[in-house]
């Protein structure tokens, strides 16, 4: 049990209960309880279920996967919520939306998101060889784009945004200019006649928020955390009364999502899609009470409902600010608009080469969080067939990282490390031949749990023929769920699986 205290009094209370496996099995607010049960065999959800204290069903979803086991489709109460139809890549190029009806997707080669055709709206992009714009069309919107040599833009239309040394977004070009603390925290951000203010932690999380209007405080909110994830909004303005509470389902049963808001007295319930999308609130009787639309890479469409406003959770599960238009990660925040970061990622190559794009602007398949992502690694060897192994660990770089790969002399594991001692692992010298590229997957905390079971099996293999190592890789991806292809060796299997992964890249 897990409680929000002010001056001893309980603000709020969180239950988990767990199944003979070890997952998930309750998730409780207070009054209400959410109920996960899963795949035979599997760790993938098959239902969640809220039911009040007299054990009615509140509201319902089940999932339904793929012979891959890959997420086809999601049912609210008994009716599609969202379907996806995926090709033979593992990227979607459908989805049916309850709110929005159908979108179809196309990518390039790289698998970034290149058009999006929904049922009034077409969205498309184009980009340099390195994962800028440079043209856009939304919704009958066109937009053109310059770049350079760091990657910023530098003009958006007739707009013309600036950064300052460290790289961060000075002024847009469109009325903001933000402001950044010697940490490159954005910690104000002002037009002609709004100004937000924020404020951090040691942990680097945004405690505070201030907003003046017309040089008149109109907003004043402190924040409260478990961990990252925000569970308590208080109102200064209104001698620090508690505004909101929020329940958030555990990473270990699927996607990091928020599942209830207790708002007023009265707690709502959160729907969300494949990708960590909040499509929708609902209220105890079942009924949306805020739904949303997104373009492509999280411009809100349309938005709608009583709480539509008041709900901060929308694209990618994440905090949406009003005033700003932002998207609040905690390291970093979010522009739907640019469809890219405003400061540069914070472990900077590590991340990809393009330190302001969005997941490898492929938003309809991967999502940024304190996630998770599986990387193999390819380098060449003195078996001149390639060599590859496998890391597992979360995507901003901070946290518990493993590295797996298998030689004639076995299993080698480096285990629970930090990402720089994993990195400068990987950089070292193996046979006198560096891993040189990178294949990546998006992953969540348990699809990563069971590719670690997948490589950790092999302290019990013998190395009998050439190229175990492929093996290791493909047992890995495949344990996510995803699809991994061996080929005849690690060279053309890296090649091969460029066009199957959720990015790749050089180290």
């Amino acid at each position: 049990m897990r409680q929000l205290k002010q001056n001893d009094a309980v603000h709020a209370s969180v239950f988990l209960s767990y199944d003979s496996r070890g997952r998930t099995a309750t998730v409780g607010n207070g009054a209400d309880v959410l109920h996960y049960a899963y795949r035979a065999g599997r760790n993938q959800l098959e239902t969640a279920e809220w039911k009040n204290a007299q054990n009615a069903v509140l509201n319902s979803r089940s999932y339904a996967y793929d012979s891959h086991h890959r997420l086809t489709g999601i049912n609210l109460n008994g009716t599609l919520e969202v379907g996806y139809t995926l090709n033979d890549k593992d990227r979607r190029t459908g989805a049916e939306y309850a709110n929005s009806g159908l979108w179809n997707f196309t990518y390039d080669d790289k698998g970034q998101v290149i058009s999006a055709l929904g049922s009034s709206r077409s969205f498309a992009y184009a980009y340099d060889g390195i994962g800028n714009r440079t043209a856009a069309t939304e919704g009958g919107e066109q937009f053109s784009y310059a770049s350079n040599q760091l990657n910023q833009y530098t003009a958006v239309n007739a707009s013309q945004p600036t950064y300052d040394a460290d790289g961060n977004l000075l002024t847009t070009g469109t009325g903001w200019t933000y402001t950044w603390n010697g940490e490159n925290r954005l910690i104000a951000a002002e037009n002609a006649d709004t100004r937000v203010e924020m404020a951090y932690d040691c942990m680097g999380r945004r405690f505070e928020k201030k907003v003046y209007t017309a040089n008149t405080l109109t907003k004043h909110e402190k924040f409260v955390y478990d961990g990252y994830k925000l569970t308590a909004v208080y109102d200064v303005l209104e001698n620090n009364a508690l505004r909101m509470t929020f329940a958030w389902q555990p990473d270990s049963v699927d996607l990091d999502v928020p599942v209830s808001m207790t708002c007023d007295g009265e707690t709502y319930y959160y729907v969300t899609d494949g990708n960590k999308n909040v499509t929708a609130l609902l209220d105890a009787d079942g009924v949306r009470v805020a739904k949303y639309t997104y373009n492509p890479f999280g411009r809100i469409l349309n938005s709608e409902g009583a709480l539509a406003e008041i709900n901060p959770f929308r694209f990618s599960s994440e905090y949406h600010d009003d005033e700003t238009g932002l998207v609040y990660y905690n390291y970093r925040y979010y522009s739907p608009e640019l469809g890219r970061w405003i400061k540069r990622d914070p472990i900077e190559e590590k991340g990809g080469v393009n330190l302001y794009a969005m997941v490898g602007n492929n938003p309809s398949n991967c999502w940024d969080h304190l996630g998770e992502n599986v990387w193999v690694l390819y380098g060449s060897s003195s078996a001149k067939t390639g060599h590859m192994a496998v890391i597992i660990g979360p995507r901003s770089g901070r946290g518990i990282f493993s590295y797996f790969s298998f030689a004639p002399d076995g299993l080698t594991t480096y285990d629970r490390r930090t990402y720089d001692e994993i990195l400068n692992y990987v950089q070292g010298t193996r046979d006198g031949h560096p891993y040189t590229h990178y294949l990546f997957y998006c992953t969540n905390e348990t699809q990563d749990a069971e590719a670690r079971r997948a490589a950790g099996r092999y302290r019990h293999y013998v190395y009998l023929q050439p190229n175990v190592c492929t093996n290791l890789a493909h047992d890995a991806v495949v344990a996510t769920g995803k699809i991994f292809v061996i080929k005849h060796t690690p060279a053309s299997t890296y090649n091969h699986n460029r066009n199957v992964a959720d990015g790749y890249g050089g180290l």
